[in-house]
């Protein structure tokens, strides 16, 4: 019978998309694995329920070596092969044959220190199998779908949580609403202003909130979908997936703010329900930026996902806590976080995450490198690129992607380590 070090393979060898083969030694790496788990809370129970949604995919960190006198050559042959689009086929010294997809790279290039090798500091994500993955059109058409059904669930369950018996209650909502529209207008105003018919738009959904809030039983059905409206409509607007997420994060911070209170009655639970809806709003929109985002490069759009389920799960914890608050009422004075929007939300994250990691098996690498002379931005991008692409756009992401300022977009001093995407 073999043991470990039999079954051990001397080195790790690639396979890239269009057909070239490299074996390069090597040492060790970690496997991250991160389940997808839905956390429940329910007042007076001690402990979580935990719903377990599988694994996410696992990502393979790892520096891989070229050696011998040729060690240079080689290298270099491996990271132009990175350039290609699609999965590779890995056989891994332990792991045996795994079909990876390249995220980054980065050569350290040390002539000096160790003339015979070439380390080469990739990162790899195991994608899911083109046999359960659908197209990209469906996955975008689920998307929306999800999102119909989110809102759907969020004014059902804004419509059964308040309450308008007394004045004092249907004061709180209209109230809440007036603070909602103040926290847009400083946040998300200028965002919506870049697209005039968006901004009509607006116009004319925060004209009907302000007389909707006016009569003396508020109609939290028609009020609900104006703030969806309200929400969405910005995210119309651009294509640039950071700038606009920036926005929506800061918008959602003030209302996760607006929820927090040390009063527990029925007054605070329609504040509280009513920004409920608007954080509803922000995780539907999600979707939106999702699908009309224009992401250049894959850690781009890992980067889009890590954020878009950072701040769900920042709005759900966020409203579990107020829930929390409410532990000590009778159950039918109680506040219950996202009773029947969770698994709708959940799931949609779970379209958006299928849907980017599906479109990123079309996009660009990293490349890293630490320049060995001085170098103009400009001769990096032509070297890299191949051209200054139409508009000088390849060298517009150049110094964007590098942060040049001042006299570095002239010429960068040897030392510095850039970034390229292939």
């Amino acid at each position: 019978m073999s043991d470990w070090q039999q079954r051990t393979r001397e080195s790790i060898k690639f396979t890239s998309p269009d057909g070239n083969t490299f074996e390069a030694q090597w040492r060790s790496n970690t496997t991250t694995q991160e389940k997808n788990l839905g956390i429940y809370n329910y007042p007076k129970v001690q402990g979580s329920v935990v719903q377990d949604l599988g694994l996410k995919s696992a990502r393979y960190p790892m520096i891989v070596y070229f050696d011998g006198p040729n060690n240079d050559i080689e290298s270099q042959k491996f990271m132009i092969a990175l350039r290609q689009t699609g999965p590779w086929t890995v056989i891994h010294p332990v792991l045996g044959e795994k079909i990876l997809q390249p995220i980054s790279f980065s050569p350290d290039i040390n002539p000096i220190g160790s003339g015979n090798i070439t380390a080469i500091t990739t990162e790899w994500i195991e994608p899911i199998s083109d046999a359960v993955i659908t197209s990209i059109q469906e996955l975008e058409a689920r998307i929306r779908e999800q999102q119909q059904a989110l809102n759907q669930q969020s004014a059902n369950q804004y419509d059964e949580t308040v309450s308008q018996d007394e004045a004092g209650e249907t004061l709180a909502i209209a109230e809440e609403t007036n603070n909602v529209l103040t926290a847009w207008d400083e946040t998300m105003d200028s965002l919506a202003q870049l697209g005039s018919d968006v901004y009509n738009q607006v116009i004319s959904v925060k004209r009907g909130m302000q007389s909707a809030i006016l009569d003396p039983v508020i109609d939290v059905i028609a009020l609900t979908g104006q703030f969806q409206g309200l929400l969405e409509l910005p995210g119309l607007v651009a294509q640039d997936f950071e700038a606009r997420f920036n926005i929506y994060l800061e918008m959602a911070n003030r209302i996760i703010g607006n929820t927090e209170s040390d009063r527990t009655d029925s007054v605070q639970k329609n504040r509280i329900a009513t920004n409920e809806v608007v954080l509803s709003s922000i995780i539907s929109t999600m979707g939106t930026l999702a699908i009309t985002s224009e992401y250049q490069t894959r850690p781009q759009a890992v980067q889009a996902t890590e954020d878009i389920l950072n701040i769900f799960s920042n709005i759900t914890n966020a409203l579990d806590n107020a829930q929390s608050d409410y532990a000590d009422n009778t159950i039918d004075n109680q506040y219950f976080s996202q009773s029947q929007t969770f698994s709708e939300a959940a799931l949609l994250m779970g379209y958006i995450i299928a849907y980017i990691q599906r479109i990123t098996l079309d996009l660009r690498i990293e490349k890293r490198f630490i320049l060995e002379k001085n170098r103009a931005p400009i001769e990096i991008t032509i070297t890299e690129y191949g051209d200054l692409g139409e508009n000088d756009s390849n060298l517009d992401l150049f110094i964007s992607s590098n942060g040049l300022k001042g006299n570095d977009i002239l010429l960068i001093p040897a030392g510095r380590e850039v970034v390229v995407y292939v």
